[in-house]
This record gives C-alpha cells, sequence and structure tokens, in this order.
C-alpha cells in the first residue's frame, strides 16, 4: 500500500485536543474492519507497528501482534527473544 505517510519527526494537534509527536497518516479503509477493532484492542505501543506492518504488507508482524493480542504468547515471551 503506497497512500501513507509516516513522519517520526513531526508534532500533532487533533481536534479533540490530544497530542504527541510521530505520525502515521493513511486513507482510513486501509484497515478492514476487523483489523480496526484489533487497534483498538491493543496497547498503544503496538497500534503503530500494526497499522505500518499492514500498510507495508508485513505479514509477519502482523501476525506476531495478532497472536500476541490473541493471548497465544505466554507472558514475558518477547522478553526471552531478545
Amino acid at each position: 500500500m503506497d497512500n501513507y505517510l509516516i513522519r517520526e519527526d513531526a508534532a500533532w494537534v487533533s481536534m479533540d485536543g490530544e497530542y504527541g509527536q510521530g505520525v502515521v497518516v493513511f486513507e482510513s479503509d486501509a484497515l478492514t474492519d476487523e483489523q480496526w477493532e484489533k487497534v483498538t484492542d491493543m496497547s498503544a505501543s503496538d497500534r503503530p507497528v500494526y497499522i505500518v506492518a499492514i500498510l507495508q504488507d508485513d505479514k509477519d508482524t502482523i501476525e506476531d501482534l495478532e497472536r500476541e493480542l490473541a493471548g497465544d504468547y505466554p507472558a514475558g515471551y518477547w522478553d526471552e527473544e531478545e
């Protein structure tokens, strides 16, 4: 999917007053309803990684994050790999 922008050096303010640094801009229909539901359910730190993986068609990262969300990995799994 080529229609997106990643700016780690940019700041943002949303219309409802949220703010932060780093932004991924993409068409909302780039994700399916099921993927949006998963975004809602996952941790905030996993959301950009998951969305960028979808936009870049990184199937391994998508699968890992979806399996983590589903509870398929034991606690501390990611710590043991490092």
